[in-house]
This record gives structure tokens, sequence and C-alpha cells, in this order.
């Protein structure tokens, strides 16, 4: 698999509050066909920026856009980089050892299913701890009672358990990839033509969403929302605010929501929000 900030000893968190996070290049514009076409109620701001009604959503295979700019799935930020800085050797490590579990996974796998063919699941279950202790990588296997054929395994030289291949099933044919990627597209396409039309309704219902780089869309009732926009520039304009305060209000604002105030803050533009 990829390698992520975890496996590189890099917490996430650490740059969470830089402005790259949240900064964009996104310029909303009037849609042409909202025009026309669009929906005239509700408020839509988009990863920072307030996108100006009436609103046409429109779905392309699987994905969804409002005034053109795409709402499903979640952009991720162009300008969000981190630098790691990786020998060759710590790659190298990183591989066998990657390669070393895999080997060793299938190895379980196997076994147990070999087991439970001849012998049952509850034979199987523990015959495969015995099996697992000649393995000088493995610290212990743990069973999850909510998954019975999912074993989660704590290797010795990681902090926590990590959950290998569902031993109920063996290792899929290239025909049965075949059908779970062609059932995941239509997944895929489910998902985004039910969030169009849900997307339309919260619209004309006079509804508030926020969406923000690689969080969950966020859908607020007018209710306690009806004057977000003159909000929004009471908070930015308030020259007693300093700029971590501003920061704190619009995530108060939406409802303690930190990646909606920061990605409104970092994109504040007054002629945007005044018009």
């Amino acid at each position: 698999r990829k390698l992520d900030l975890l496996d590189l000893g890099v917490d996430p968190s650490i740059v969470k509050d830089d402005a790259k996070l949240y900064k964009t290049t996104l310029y909303p514009k009037k849609s042409i066909l909202g025009g026309i076409l669009g929906i005239r109620s509700g408020t839509v701001i988009a990863y920072g920026h307030l996108l100006k009604p009436p609103y046409y959503v429109e779905r392309k295979d699987e994905e969804v856009f409002i005034n053109g700019i795409r709402v499903h799935p979640i952009l991720s930020n162009p300008n969000y980089k981190i630098t790691v800085v990786v020998t060759e050797e710590e790659r190298k490590r990183y591989k066998e050892k990657r390669e070393i579990e895999g080997k060793i996974g299938k190895a379980l796998k196997e076994y147990y299913l070999e087991v439970k063919a001849k012998e049952g699941r509850e034979v199987a279950k523990k015959k495969l701890l015995e099996f697992a202790k000649r393995f000088e990588d493995i610290e212990k296997i743990e069973w999850d009672n909510d998954m019975p054929e999912s074993p989660f395994i704590k290797w010795k030289h990681e902090k926590y358990p990590t959950a290998i291949d569902n031993f109920a099933y063996p290792n899929p044919t290239e025909e049965e990839r075949k059908k779970a990627k062609e059932r995941r597209k239509k997944d895929s396409l489910e998902t985004a033509i039910k969030y169009k039309k849900r997307y339309e309704e919260d619209l004309k219902a006079n509804g508030v969403w926020v969406f923000n780089y690689g969080g969950t869309p966020q859908t607020y009732q007018t209710y306690s929302y009806s004057n977000i926009k003159e909000s929004v520039i009471n908070i930015m304009e308030n020259l007693k605010l300093s700029n971590k305060e501003k920061i704190k209000e619009l995530m108060l604002l939406f409802w303690k929501d930190d990646d909606a105030g920061k990605s409104v803050f970092y994109n504040y533009d007054p002629k945007e929000w005044k018009e």
C-alpha cells in the first residue's frame, strides 16, 4: 500500500493548522445554466467560498457538481503538500516489512481454511493461535467477536493490532475482482444520484450546505442559519477580534466545525460575500 504520514512517523495533526490546508485557488462564478434552471433558495459554501445562487446541481457519472464546483466526491486540496524526507534505506526496510507481513498473512489464511474445512471454525481458530507462534514477527492474534473470521495481528514492531484478510473467503479470482469492481462502480453511481437529489431538495427547502477539503459535507437547517452571510461578514470585519478569535467565532458559527471555520477564514473575500 501507499506510504502515508503515520507510516513515516509524522503526525498529521502537527500540520493541521497550516493555512495551506485550507487556502484554495477556486474562484466560483455564477452558473449560466443556473440562471435558467437553477435553485434560487438556500446557501452553498464550497471549500471556504460562497457560491452565488441560483444553484445548478448536475451529475456527471459518479461525480456531482454545484455551479461547476465538484462537491461529490469531495475535492482534495492541491495546495496541501507535505515534504517528508525518507532515505532509500528506510524505503527498502518498509517494503521488506510489508512483503514479510503479506507472506505471513497468506500462510495464516491458508492454514486456517485448511483446518476449518476438516475440523470446523472453532477448532481452526484455536489451532491458528498455536500455528502463529512459529512466526517470530507476530506478538499475538486477536479475534473480533463482531467479525468472527477477520482476525487482528499484533506485530512485534508495531504499536497497534492490524486487520488482515477476511478468512471466510479464499483469494478472489480475476473474474471475481472484475465483478467486485463493477459492483463498486454501480454503488458509486447510485450514491451520486442520491446525493444530487438530496442537495437539490435541501436547497429548495432553503438549507445550507458546507463542503470542505477531505471532510464530510455538513448540512444546516435554515431556521438557525438564515443570516449566515451577515454573520460571516460581521466576524471577518470585526476590528476588535484577532485572527485567532475570528477563527474561533467562525468555528462556533458552523456548529464547532473547525474545518469549516478555517476554510472560510483563509479564503474570505469581501466582494464575494457582499455581492
